[in-house]
């Protein structure tokens, strides 16, 4: 498993990984002050929404007339994604 801190609600940063069985991805969103929140991923979804989020960025810079060659140099997934996964304990992990 593994576990992301996060202080603001904006892109979170995530590597795109070989696939491994069972690994989890929990990102945390721990802000000074309310409650903390958890999102529980597969590898697989974070994978793929990294990609979908390259693919993204690199329409965006060719839309600005830029090559998009830097596209992946951030890999991250949207606090939109993240959102839409919180307190997937039970529908993610292994019973």
């Amino acid at each position: 498993m593994r576990v992301w801190p996060q202080l603001s609600n904006s892109y979170v940063s995530a590597s795109q990984r070989e696939p491994k069985k069972d690994l989890y991805y929990v990102f945390a969103f721990v802000p000074d002050k309310g409650t903390n929140r958890f999102f529980v991923l597969t590898q697989s979804q974070v994978n793929k929404e990294i990609v979908k989020e390259i693919e993204a960025a690199r329409a965006r810079a060719v839309a600005r007339g830029e090559s998009g060659e830097k596209a992946s140099r951030f890999p991250c997934v949207s606090w939109p994604f993240v959102q839409a996964h919180e307190d997937k304990w039970d529908d993610v992990l292994p019973k």
